[in-house]
């Protein structure tokens, strides 16, 4: 994987950036791949909407590390680029597949060996969670993708797992004193329809069909519905840092014969493109000052939904909705709040700059 990463972005390096945000526990990097129509870096601060992919959280859970590879191999050495030139001309795309390479050189086809890090912790139950106290010690991969949000201003993320055949979307925890069932984020609608984007688009995940007592309608399922995570990636990056993120399980075992990969990528390639598509959708642009120019670090939020994003260092800002009116309010520091009414066409996106 590392030694394939590093010739896609020798061979692609006008597309490409290749970083690691930070080491496993046994000093293994922790390498993403940012693709875009022009290189990554040239790219900042002009709007481009940031996306990243995750995989292998669960080092036993090895389909989505591949599915991911083949994703990049895709758009370099199958026309995939050009293919998507009108989404590349808006986002950049950050791969990660495998943010648990110590549990995956440890895995094996039985139990869940490999599962945890190297420190013996599930690092989808390692992050902090708003709703319950989480008292785990924070693992070095846990803190790594803390850090990598804190520095990329994501607007969409995927998360890839096995073991069952489902979209996964917040929350993915509730308070203590909620009864189990449906717990709803504020944007229930948006984590819906973008959930149903990817489903619709695989007919294995949307009928449901791995051997499994739980009936997701439409291949698709809250959280807290399904079972409750304390701890949970989903959450963290939603409540935490405003990026929209969906867990998706994405093959019936965690290990199947490597002769199905090819019909892993067949199966999904289409929702990934439509969830690219779908991650376009609501409003963006520039929050600006008096002067013109940029604010950073400003909050946005909506009117009777509770939930914030932020602009980027360069004053940019997005935010997923779907077709309707809504009031922006924008809060920065010394700037009284600013209220802005805005209308999101049927054909799904505006742009607008703000000025406080």
């Amino acid at each position: 994987m590392t030694k394939y990463l590093h010739e896609i972005n020798a061979n692609f390096s006008n597309q490409t950036h290749l970083y690691s945000i930070g080491k496993s526990v046994q000093g293994r990097e922790l390498w993403v791949l940012a693709i875009s129509k022009n290189h990554p870096l040239s790219s900042l601060g002009k709007g481009y909407r940031h996306i990243k992919f995750v995989a292998n959280i669960h080092g036993n859970e090895p389909v989505g590390k591949e599915l991911l590879l083949r994703f990049i191999d895709y758009l370099f050495h199958s026309n995939g680029l050009k293919a998507l030139d009108d989404v590349f001309s808006k986002v950049i795309l950050h791969f990660l597949p495998s943010l648990n390479p110590d549990g995956f050189l440890r895995s094996r086809n039985i139990d869940n060996i490999g599962r945890e890090n190297a420190n013996g912790y599930d690092l989808n139950r390692n992050f902090p969670d708003y709703f319950q106290s989480n008292s785990y010690p924070m693992q070095p991969e846990t803190l790594a993708v803390i850090n990598w949000l804190n520095e990329w201003p994501f607007v969409s993320s995927l998360s890839f797992h096995g073991g069952a055949l489902v979209v996964n979307y917040p929350y993915d925890n509730k308070p203590e004193d909620v009864d189990i069932g449906y717990f709803a984020a504020p944007d229930d609608d948006i984590f819906r329809n973008i959930s149903k984007v990817y489903s619709l688009n695989n007919p294995d995940i949307f009928n449901n069909l791995c051997d499994d007592s739980k009936n997701f309608t439409d291949g698709i399922t809250n959280g807290v519905d399904w079972y409750p995570v304390r701890g949970g990636m989903q959450d963290y990056n939603y409540i935490f840092k405003g990026v929209f993120e969906l867990t998706v399980e994405i093959s019936c075992l965690h290990f199947p014969p490597s002769t199905l990969l090819q019909t892993f990528w067949d199966q999904n390639k289409p929702s990934l493109i439509e969830f690219l598509y779908s991650s376009l959708k609501g409003v963006s642009g520039f929050i600006l000052n008096s002067q013109n120019l940029p604010v950073s670090n400003a909050t946005i939020t909506l009117e009777n939904r509770k939930h914030a994003t932020y602009s980027s260092l360069f004053g940019e800002f997005w935010r997923l909705l779907l077709p309707g009116n809504y009031t922006l309010y924008i809060k920065a520091n010394d700037h009284p709040i600013r209220n802005v009414s805005i209308r999101i066409p049927n054909e799904g996106h505006l742009s607008v700059n703000i000025t406080l």
